[in-house]
């Protein structure tokens, strides 16, 4: 174990591993990352790492909208394969939602996504066998698609040892320690590392990490859960990935055949708070019965589909549902980028480069993080967005 380092970064999921790469190649010299697990083995590895721009933050576009670039030319702009699959994203709403969606269909436009608005006429020929009869309108963003969050978490890794970087798995972080106010070391199940920046990125464990130099962040660990069904042949080869905003549902393709099928985090009912070290990693029983019924009512043709069981995950909730990014001024040194409620994936690549230029420079330049400092709640100003009231949900209860 390493004894001392200029900068430790805790968690290595996707953000963590993405900002030592940044770091490293921006010469700093001594970076530690360090996984009480194995890379990618909380939230991460079960992403469905859905690359989307489709948002009613603006900044929450423009970062998407950055990483995406990179995601598009990882080799080049990083280095390795992600497993980047361009499939397109289709967010449909219902009348009542249609104002919301205009909005911000012109706000994603005006800073650069390429997003076409459409009416419900026109998703025939981009969503084979969907019913629209209850749809009123659509976003369609041709560009996005899905990558490996593994393979892209340790692609980020892979180079950032090339740089010098270390990154140390299976070792748990048991403490902090502060001299007159700021980050002085780190405590691991290993021995002590002498650093005096950490660099909160554990996630769903973020919480606890925070609270060892006595800080209190409002993140609430939830358990999400997601459904496999293999298509039948009328549904043969890849679709786009499906947002549906009137059931709140989503639909996310693997493979020629397979789909991802799950329900929308914010519904109360599936937002129920879990243990991230001891939470059930598989479905709810009776979950898959009850998604069939509103499932066939939009794809008929999966009547015929296959289920292939399911799993949960863990998401790392903040009450407006977005992410705490920056340094902590209570303790100087330490600094906090997590509560991504489910969306962080996405933003990785651009959210490490940010990160990386906040630590070493002091400040971001073309993308201002103040509205996602952790005081916004105690502030009573928590980020607003452009939200949807989409339809019934009697079939969730």
């Amino acid at each position: 174990m390493v004894k001392t380092a200029d900068i430790v970064i805790i968690g290595g999921g996707c953000m963590g591993a993405s900002l030592a790469f940044s770091l490293a190649r921006r010469g700093v010299k001594h970076v530690v990352l360090l996984e009480r697990k194995r890379l990618a083995s909380g939230p991460t590895g079960k992403s469905l790492a859905i690359l989307r721009q489709h948002y009613g933050v603006e900044s929450m576009v423009f970062t998407s909208q950055r990483s995406l670039e990179i995601f598009s030319h990882f080799d080049d702009a990083v280095g390795g394969d992600t497993g980047f699959v361009r499939t397109g994203y289709v967010k449909w709403v219902a009348a009542h939602d249609r104002a919301a969606l205009e909005a911000n269909v012109a706000m994603q436009r005006r800073i650069g996504a390429n997003v076409l608005l459409l009416d419900a006429a026109d998703l025939a020929g981009i969503c084979p066998g969907v019913q629209v009869d209850d749809v009123a309108a659509a976003a369609y963003h041709p560009d996005s698609g899905y990558a490996d969050p593994i393979a892209t978490t340790l692609a980020f890794a892979r180079r950032a040892r090339d740089f010098g970087a270390t990154i140390v798995e299976g070792v748990t972080v048991t403490g902090l320690r502060l001299s007159a106010g700021r980050i002085a070391a780190v405590e691991t199940s290993e021995g002590v590392i002498a650093t005096p920046v950490v660099v909160n990125s554990a996630g769903a464990w973020g919480a606890r990490v925070a609270r060892m130099v006595g800080v209190e962040l409002p993140i609430q660990t939830i358990r999400p859960q997601i459904c496999l069904f293999k298509r039948p042949p009328a549904l043969d080869g890849m679709h786009p990935i499906y947002s549906d905003s009137v059931t709140g549902m989503f639909y996310r393709p693997e493979q020629a055949r397979l789909s991802f099928v799950g329900i929308d985090v914010s519904e109360g009912e599936i937002a129920k708070p879990a243990d991230p070290d001891a939470y059930d990693e598989s479905v709810d029983s009776g979950l898959i019965a009850r998604l069939r019924p509103p499932m066939e009512a939009r794809l008929p043709a999966m009547r015929w589909g296959v289920s292939r069981g399911g799993y949960a995950a863990i998401y790392d909730m903040t009450p407006d549902e977005q992410p705490i990014i920056g340094h902590i001024p209570e303790v100087e040194g330490f600094s906090c980028n997590l509560g991504w409620s489910g969306h962080g994936f996405k933003h990785c690549p651009a959210i490490g480069l940010l990160m990386a230029e906040l630590i070493t420079e002091g400040r971001t330049t073309g993308f201002d993080i103040t509205a996602f400092r952790a005081s916004r709640f105690k502030e009573g100003q928590p980020i607003t967005e452009r939200k949807y009231q989409g339809g019934s949900k009697e079939w969730m209860r």
